[in-house]
């Protein structure tokens, strides 16, 4: 590690500073023009508390694994596709429960998850490599499948005489 990575990660532990991500979902039927404006919430709702955003992803719509049911305006509505949409942000650790309220009021999030979080690191995922060993079976039909055919060599008499007697008159 370098120093000033080290330097960042003591000065983050000492004033309490921790990362976090939100993970929402927003109802579908707010329409395309109106998302920009709820992220902008979500985000103030972040930066109002002194929390500073470092990664986000704009808000896709998706179809939902399982319908999902939200009360509004009195009546039960069922959502089978939502936006969904992400944010990473550092912030002091009492500051997440005045973020979390502000995003239980939003009646626009059908869901949220709001999450301890670390720095994304690039990690190589290194698979092993595996010899494949085939059983005795399947080696006799490649050598099977192998053998070249034998070709059969036939003059054009016998060919004339196999399809005379095949024509039926």
């Amino acid at each position: 590690m370098t120093d000033e990575v080290k330097s960042v990660e003591k000065t983050e532990k000492e004033e309490g500073i921790k990362i976090y991500e939100i993970g929402y979902l927003l109802l579908s039927n707010i329409g395309e023009d109106r998302v920009g404006e709820e992220v902008t919430k979500i985000k103030s709702a972040v930066e109002d508390n002194k929390g500073q955003i470092f990664a986000d992803e704009f808000p896709k719509m998706r179809p939902l694994a399982y319908t999902i049911y939200k009360s509004t305006i009195g009546k039960k509505v069922a959502f089978k596709e939502a936006y969904f949409g992400w944010l990473k942000f550092n912030a002091e650790a009492d500051a997440i429960s005045k973020i979390d309220k502000v995003l239980k009021n939003n009646e626009n999030i059908l869901r949220f998850i709001l999450i301890n979080s670390v720095k994304d690191v690039p990690v190589q995922i290194h698979r092993p490599i595996f010899n494949v060993i085939e059983s005795p079976r399947v080696k006799k039909e490649k050598e099977k499948e192998e053998k070249p055919q034998v070709s059969v060599v036939v003059s054009d008499e016998e060919v004339d005489k196999a399809i005379e007697d095949l024509v039926i008159n």
